[in-house]
């Protein structure tokens, strides 16, 4: 009787897991912190390593959903600097783009970053409001981290 209630208990709790997997994958939810241009972009950096600036076309951003074309004018101007105000070189590179449920980024280009810090990013020409992320994950890390609970989900 026991082992039927914790298989019960088991089946329920791996259904629950899975819906709520698909919920944020159809949401369009980013993992990472995401902000409004023009401005300023702030972004804690927790090791050294590339990150890619990522130009979310296809989002939601404060519960709305976002959508605009993947236009991202050669001419907009990004200047990155560290927390003591040292300017860091910015790469353009739109050569890398992800889709996965209801969301789709482009890259902007990217930072080699030295060590741990702060950065802050200066966008402007942009051309219309955007929203943009900072990440180091690889397209296969984000893949693994949006698709967790299915595997979760089928071992329970």
């Amino acid at each position: 009787m026991r082992i039927a209630a914790l298989g019960f208990t088991l089946l329920i709790v791996g259904m629950a897991v899975f819906a709520y997997t698909l919920v944020q994958l159809i949401s369009g939810a980013a993992l990472d912190s995401q902000t409004k241009i023009p401005g300023t972009v702030t972004a804690e950096i927790a090791a050294a390593g590339r990150y890619y600036v990522w130009d979310n076309h296809w989002t939601t951003f404060d519960g709305e959903r976002v959508k605009y074309a993947a236009d991202w004018p050669e001419d907009a101007m990004v200047v990155v600097r560290d927390v003591d105000g040292a300017e860091l070189e910015f790469v353009p590179d739109a050569s890398q783009n992800w889709s996965i449920g209801n969301n789709e980024k482009t890259s902007i280009g990217y930072v080699d970053v030295p060590t741990a810090t702060t950065i802050q990013l200066g966008i402007a020409d942009a051309g219309r409001d955007r929203i943009v992320t900072v990440s180091n994950r690889s397209m296969k890390q984000e893949l693994w981290s949006r698709l967790w609970g299915f595997a979760v989900a089928v071992a329970l």
